[in-house]
Parts: structure tokens; sequence; C-alpha cells
């Protein structure tokens, strides 16, 4: 099966340009099969059709929004993608793709950034309230 935390760095590696990762990713998993999704939304418009996709009864999904960071939010570059990586039987999982364009660095998957994981799980909240955020595989 596709591991879809690899490949979705992988997407997001190949996708950043001058002006970031824009639209954002999604790549989702349903019944066996896998569907990439460019989001060209606010994030608001993100989030509803994180709902939306978690309702249609999606097994597994990956999504990803390219952020500004600043200092004490635990990231290394002024850029990053803060993503959540959902599982039917686990709930949410939080994690962080620091990176920078130019010299081009791509960091690999940060789990454990307790600011980002705290801001991502309040916006997820607010959307799906009865899904669990994980800080763990």
């Amino acid at each position: 099966m596709t591991d879809l935390p690899a490949t979705f760095h992988e997407l997001i590696s190949a996708s950043i340009d001058e002006s970031g990762v824009w639209p954002h990713q999604m790549i989702v998993r349903r019944d066996g099969k896998l569907t990439l999704r460019a989001l060209a939304l606010p994030p608001e418009g993100v989030m509803a059709h994180l709902g939306r996709t978690i309702r249609d009864g999606a097994d597994e999904l990956i999504y990803g929004m390219d952020r500004y960071t600043q200092p004490g939010q635990g990231t290394e570059f002024a850029d990053c993608i803060a993503a959540g990586w959902y599982r039917r039987d686990v709930g949410w999982r939080i994690g962080v793709i620091d990176y920078r364009h130019d010299p081009r660095i791509v960091r690999p998957w940060n789990w454990g950034n307790a600011w980002w994981i705290a801001a991502v799980g309040h916006e997820l909240r607010q959307v799906l309230p009865d899904h669990a955020v994980v800080g763990h595989a």
C-alpha cells in the first residue's frame, strides 16, 4: 500500500516554486484508490473541503497548507507546509515540512512540532470536533 506521508512529501518537494506551494495539496485514499486534489481555496475553504471529504467516506487523506512562520514556532525557515494526516481508524496526526525555495532545502517530516500541532489541531476541531488529533503514528 502507498505510504501517503512519503508520497505527499515527494509531491510537496516537487511543487515548491518562488511563491511557495500553491494551490494547497491533498491526497485521498478511498476504496483502495488514490486521488490527488489541488485546492485553490482560502484556509476556511480547505477546512470545509476536508470535512466533506471525510464525511463522504475517505479512508485516509493527507493535506497541507503553505504557511509563513515566526520565531518561536519551532521551524527553521520562514516557510513551512503545516499538514494533517487522517486515518479513519486512528484520527489525525499533524506534521510540518519545513522548506526554503532558494537555495532549495526541504526538511523531512517533523511530527513533533508542538506549536503547529496545537495550531492545526485547533483548526481541525473547528470543522471536525468529533475526530481525534493524535501525536503518534
